[in-house]
């Protein structure tokens, strides 16, 4: 099992209520899932470009437009304002299938609120793959299609699933590598203090359970 890794973030000045979903995102979540797995280091602060845009955590994530199963298109920086959850996933990915539930469960609570979910197909067939895996788990969070893999290359995935925690501003605030158990109580506090609370400025980091990914 791979130990966890931790990008060096950087901080800029956020209210105390964000700082505590931030430690519960990056420390308890890879706890939950993998047993034994050492709390992330003490952050490095280091200097970033406010209007520098890269897939880690701390800098403006990438732009896109792709389109859902029902044929509408979906711009990332049109959703600011919102905490916006991507995650990168594939049909015949086991740990995919395995996270799902939790992601339904997370959506269910907070799709009425300044809350976005984007779970991305790279699967190259789309009604064929897609539709029916939806429907066999009976999923209704937004789907987008990426069948040539271009934004997940663009996002620098290593494989999937990996999911990434957008801020408000249209920062990333964290990304997490392999599967996620996102409806653990800890977990959902913490994504509704982001949600519900001030407004973020602020890295969440990147932990890497890779074990899970395929």
């Amino acid at each position: 099992m791979n130990e966890a890794k931790l990008e060096k973030p950087y901080f800029l000045p956020y209210y105390m209520l964000v700082l505590f979903a931030i430690v519960v995102l990056t420390v308890r979540i890879p706890l939950t899932l993998n047993d034994g797995v050492m709390p992330p280091e003490e952050p490095v602060v280091e200097k970033i470009d406010p209007t520098a845009i890269a897939p880690k955590a701390g800098y403006l994530a990438p732009d896109f437009t792709l389109y859902t199963t029902k044929g509408d298109a979906v711009t990332l920086s049109q959703l600011k304002g919102n905490i916006v959850f991507l995650n990168f996933w594939a049909t015949w990915c086991k740990p995919c299938r395995e996270e799902m539930p939790s992601m339904q469960e997370l959506w269910d609570k907070f799709k009425t609120e300044k809350f976005v979910m984007l779970a991305v197909s790279t699967d190259t067939e789309r009604e064929k793959a897609v539709v029916p895996f939806l429907e066999e788990l009976g999923l209704t969070f937004p789907v987008l299609y990426d069948e040539k893999g271009e934004i997940a290359t663009e996002y620098e995935t290593t494989g999937v699933p990996e999911t990434f925690i957008i801020g408000k501003d249209g920062r990333i605030l964290y990304k997490g590598i392999g599967p996620q158990n996102w409806s653990e109580p800890d977990t959902l506090e913490a994504i509704s203090m982001l949600v519900n609370g001030p407004k973020n400025h602020g890295v969440i980091g990147t932990d890497d359970t890779s074990d899970g990914t395929e």
